[in-house]
């Protein structure tokens, strides 16, 4: 019997993916990130999943817009500088929303109607506005805005009221009136931190809680895998525990999700041992593990084992790691 290959690898390279983990964000707030990234990512990677609910599309966008704005809030903790205030990037949050939403309606209509004119008018994806300088932003908002009114009527069967109409006119006011204040040129190190924890509130108990979560549970008779992984994707580490959680993507070496491949990972002290089986599309996630060091081991039929020796998991850290495996020789 031949020998089997197995791939050794140091503890040196288990990555916490706790990107914005500073002296600045405490473990609770740095595992509330972690998952609203887990959330974002199960939602991109499945897109077709949540096509059949037009609404979700625009609440997510909400969710990665807010991601964004906490990110940002985070760097001027992090380095200690000013940045440009929170009321100007919600202004802007809210006016791109809206503008983006108002732009795919018009879209529609230029394919519908053939207006090739419309068409390259407003042919903008919501990262293409997140991307722009904030004058040349400004100027395609208040085009959108002008192209709504002329077309409102048009638009109706779109989904586009005149409420939205005036919701874009009026955050383009807001952004617009913001932007030539100067009280809010800058924000501190304080007030960035302080609009993080609303930011993050909001998303959980508002974004997630009242709008994405009733929507994803809306999927379950057609997308049960899909509604499943998104509710893994949910769970926050209770920091109150001994505990810790184990969450991550099994590929293999072209990026392909490996769908029934084992995971197991065993206590050195108590011995205890957990397993799981990657889902459809790859995932795998342990909670409730008792914080300690690991032997932690990837098996799957056809490919190379990977061990990894002497990991040590930390009570209250969610460890997001993923593997490619190589094909056995």
């Amino acid at each position: 019997m031949p020998d089997i290959k197995v791939s050794i690898i140091n503890y040196k390279q288990l990555k916490f993916n706790v990107t914005l983990k500073t002296k600045k964000m405490n473990l609770r707030k740095s595992n509330l990130m972690n998952m609203f990234k887990a959330v974002v990512i199960h939602c991109t990677t499945n897109p077709l999943a949540t096509a059949t609910i037009s609404a979700f599309a625009v609440v997510f966008a909400i969710l990665q817009n807010k991601i964004d704005l906490i990110i940002q809030n985070q760097q001027i903790i992090q380095n200690g500088t000013s940045g440009v205030t929170i009321a100007s990037l919600h202004a802007r949050e809210r006016m791109t929303t809206f503008a983006s939403r108002c732009a795919n309606a018009l879209l529609a209509l230029g394919h519908q109607t053939g207006n090739d004119l419309l068409i390259r008018k407003v042919d903008y994806s919501l990262s293409d506005f997140k991307r722009m300088k904030k004058e040349d932003v400004s100027v395609l908002c208040k085009t959108i805005a002008d192209l709504v009114n002329f077309y409102l009527t048009a638009l109706a069967p779109y989904g586009i009221t005149p409420a939205d109409a005036a919701d874009l006119q009026s955050s383009i006011v807001d952004y617009t009136v913001g932007s030539q204040n100067p009280r809010y040129a800058t924000i501190t190190r304080k007030e960035a931190g302080e609009q993080n924890d609303l930011i993050m509130k909001d998303i959980e108990e508002n974004i997630l809680k009242k709008q994405m979560d009733p929507m994803v549970r809306s999927l379950l008779p057609i997308e049960p895998s899909f509604v499943r992984g998104y509710f893994n994707a949910r769970e926050v580490v209770d920091l109150g525990k001994n505990i810790t959680k184990i969450r991550g993507v099994i590929t293999d070496a072209n990026g392909v999700a490996l769908p029934g491949i084992t995971l197991t990972i065993r206590n050195y002290a108590s011995n205890i041992i957990y397993n799981v089986v990657t889902d459809f599309s790859g995932r795998y996630s342990i909670s409730n593990i008792q914080s300690g060091d690991y032997l932690l081991k990837v098996i799957g039929d056809g490919y190379q084992p990977v061990v990894e020796e002497g990991v040590h998991l930390v009570a209250g850290r969610e460890v997001d790691r993923s593997f490619q495996l190589s094909r056995a020789a």
